[in-house]
């Protein structure tokens, strides 16, 4: 089994899940009379929570770890109490305007632990796949290859030499 092959076939059916949840969202925002402006992540924070957001936004860093007290000073003011009890608090959802805090501007929850007050948020990543003929990114090949099954991918490959 060819594991590059098989990576790229994931990341595919990746790139084309999100393509179709972009579509479905922007969408709903039409159908249900949502006039806010889109962000280029489909989403926008709360003015609440902004300044988290533009944190996050304006950070270097691809993973960021901030404690309870990091997010508090941040804010300005204490979450609900249910941010130290619950890691559901800190879930990637649409539904919570904190959430959208950091999704808005392309990062997601990779880790929350409540029993030693932190939460680390990682920003969305290109893929990079390493090939016989050098690295190329991931939806470099889903727009050469498109959307298609495993099987007819691998043929074409061994047929190419692409790999």
């Amino acid at each position: 089994m060819d594991y590059d092959r098989v990576i790229i076939e994931m990341l595919s059916r990746i790139q084309l899940l999100e393509d179709k949840v972009s579509i479905l969202e922007k969408g709903f925002n039409k159908d249900y009379g949502n006039n806010k402006k889109e962000s280029s992540a489909s989403v926008t924070s709360s003015k609440k929570y902004r300044l988290l957001s533009d944190f996050l936004y304006n950070s270097n860093d691809d993973k960021v770890k901030l404690t309870f007290e990091d997010i508090e000073g941040i804010l300005g003011f204490k979450p609900p109490q249910s941010a130290y009890k619950h890691r559901a608090f800190w879930a990637n959802t649409k539904t919570h305007s904190i959430a959208l805090s950091w999704m808005s501007v392309g990062y997601k929850t990779v880790e929350v632990n409540i029993e030693e007050h932190y939460i680390v948020f990682e920003r969305k990543r290109d893929y990079v796949i390493t090939m016989a003929s050098g690295k190329r990114k991931a939806d470099e090949l889903i727009s050469e290859f498109g959307n298609v099954r495993l099987s007819d991918l691998v043929k074409t490959l061994q047929k190419d030499d692409e790999i």
